[in-house]
């Protein structure tokens, strides 16, 4: 009797939407729906840990080898675009994917984001200049985005708010797991064979992944609506979107580096960039039949503070993630390798951090406290690493390291928390993809804006330290870092100054950054975080 019960209930859906939009944002508790067996969990919870696994691996792995992605192509001073590439994509595409998923399937749309992430990753490991890697980021980003928000949207569809916390912290177990394998990986397969196969060793893996995901994600189903799917997708908020976003990170990119800021391209493309974004604020609350961004929604106090803690949090540690990799390496000497294996106490104490707040919430259905320390430790954190130095001893590398993980893993969990229990049931995947684009658009300009500062000021600080007559070599040391080893032995000492100062400034910005998202999420309300799907407990 019980496997036909098990048969029964896969077959009909795990959740069947009773209730209209209008509805769904005044009474959270009314959606109809079936709670999942420990049968249908155990399958299907394991086959999106796979997503999570890839995505955080792929994050750390370009950490530790973009110094020597810049450093063989020569290119070290744009080098950001390979990263911010990614996130650009992931900023893009990711918000499209909670509505596309409801048009067209949980699994269908999760078996294209594994394909769309290996096909990437297969271009960036067969790239032949900085474009192509470019390019290849670009695409990997859209099915990393895709991987990451799915996984949180289906969890969401599965568990109530009250037990979601401690999955999302088991998830983040997962995560944390991918991202301290990654970068030590990455910097040993940089040093020991090429950066490439960083990239190579992920393909099979995503292959591995569509294929459980395929056989074992199920029972979720599409919703219905009278408009055909095309109709249904927010083609023109997409497209301004991410041409504005463009725009953006090229100028920060370039401004003060390849071209002056007084330059009459970035005097055009940067207000142009800002056009754009109003128009796509206009489109989303006037034209969009379902807008990838509906600002009813961000009306909504606890929506809007968790999105911008979310947006700030993201600026914060995405900067961090990939500027402390350069000071191990340019400062410190490091290699990659080295370099890689010291941000594993960051990635183990996010999944801390996250499992521990999940089991706090669990008990007590509060999240507002734990958020607030959770800023407060990527605060601390980020201050502290602002003041590493040359002689820096490792257990003070370790300690500030994992301050900021510690937190991020909380705020994650908690902000997730606060938004999907600010809305209807029905509501949930997309107020999930408005998250995740606060997420992504707030790391895409955060890696931006302080790789733009970062050039500048390291310009500025090595043209005021060493005479112009040896231009040569201020730019053979803004174009790669391992120029540092290779120059005169009289400069080395001035060049390592001029990192160690461009890079701390840009520490103090990552913890003014968290402040900010301290303040954000202080405006979040505390709301029931209930025990069963339909919220009736």
């Amino acid at each position: 009797m019980q496997r036909n019960a098990d048969e029964a209930a896969e077959r009909s859906p795990l959740l069947r939407q009773t209730v209209s939009p209008s509805e769904a944002e005044t009474d959270h508790g009314s959606a109809t729906v079936r709670e999942p067996t420990k049968k249908d969990l155990a399958l299907i919870m394991p086959a999106l840990y796979i997503g999570t696994f890839l995505a955080s691996l792929d994050g750390t792995i370009i950490a530790a080898i973009l110094p020597k992605i810049g450093s063989e192509f020569q290119s070290f001073n744009i080098i950001s675009f390979v990263a911010t590439a990614y996130l650009v994509s992931t900023a893009a595409f990711q918000p499209l994917c909670g509505k596309l998923s409801d048009i067209f399937g949980r699994r269908e749309c999760l078996v294209f984001a594994e394909v769309v992430f290996g096909i990437g990753c297969l271009g960036c490991g067969l790239s032949r200049n900085v474009g192509e890697l470019v390019a290849a980021r670009a695409i990997a980003g859209v099915g990393g985005g895709w991987l990451t928000a799915l996984s949180t949207i289906i969890s969401s569809d599965l568990i109530p708010a009250r037990d979601r916390g401690m999955w999302q912290g088991i998830a983040n177990i997962v995560f944390g797991v991918g991202a301290a394998s990654g970068a030590p990986l990455g910097g040993f397969l940089a040093d020991r064979m090429n950066w490439r196969w960083s990239f190579l060793i992920q393909v099979p893996l995503t292959v591995i992944g569509a294929i459980i995901v395929f056989f074992n994600v199920k029972g979720i189903p599409k919703k219905e609506h009278e408009h055909s799917a095309l109709k249904r997708i927010d083609f023109m908020g997409a497209v301004t979107m991410v041409t504005s976003l463009c725009l953006l990170l090229f100028g920060l990119n370039t401004g003060g580096n390849q071209l002056e800021w007084t330059d009459p391209i970035l005097l055009t493309i940067l207000p142009l960039s800002g056009l754009l974004m109003i128009l796509f604020g206009v489109i989303e609350a006037k034209w969009a039949m379902e807008p990838v961004i509906p600002m009813n929604l961000l009306k909504q106090r606890t929506i809007l503070a968790g999105s911008l803690a979310n947006w700030f949090a993201c600026m914060s540690i995405f900067s961090l993630m990939y500027q402390v990799p350069l000071y191990f390496i340019a400062v410190k000497g490091y290699t990659a390798t080295q370099a890689g294996l010291r941000l594993i106490p960051q990635s183990i104490m996010l999944s801390v951090g996250s499992l521990g707040c999940g089991i706090y919430m669990k008990k007590t259905g509060k999240y507002w406290w734990p958020c607030v320390i959770g800023f407060l430790s990527m605060v601390l954190g980020a201050a502290g690493i602002s003041t590493f130095d040359r002689i820096t001893p490792l257990w003070e590398h370790i300690l500030f390291t994992a301050f900021p993980g510690f937190g991020y893993g909380i705020v994650l969990t908690t902000t997730l928390l606060a938004l999907i229990s600010s809305v209807g049931h029905e509501w949930q995947a997309t107020t999930t993809g408005i998250s995740y684009a606060f997420r992504a658009t707030g790391s895409t300009i955060g890696v931006a804006a302080t790789s733009s500062i970062f050039n500048q000021l390291l310009r500025k600080f090595l043209e005021a330290r060493i005479d112009g007559s040896h231009g040569n070599i201020i730019q053979a040391v803004r174009e790669s870092v391992g120029a540092i080893r290779t120059i005169p032995i009289e400069f080395r000492d001035v060049v390592i100054t001029s990192y160690l100062d461009a890079l701390r400034v840009c520490f103090v910005v990552c913890s003014g950054l968290a402040l900010l998202g301290l303040l954000s999420a202080a405006y979040m309300r505390e709301n029931i975080l209930h025990r069963r799907l339909d919220r009736s407990g």
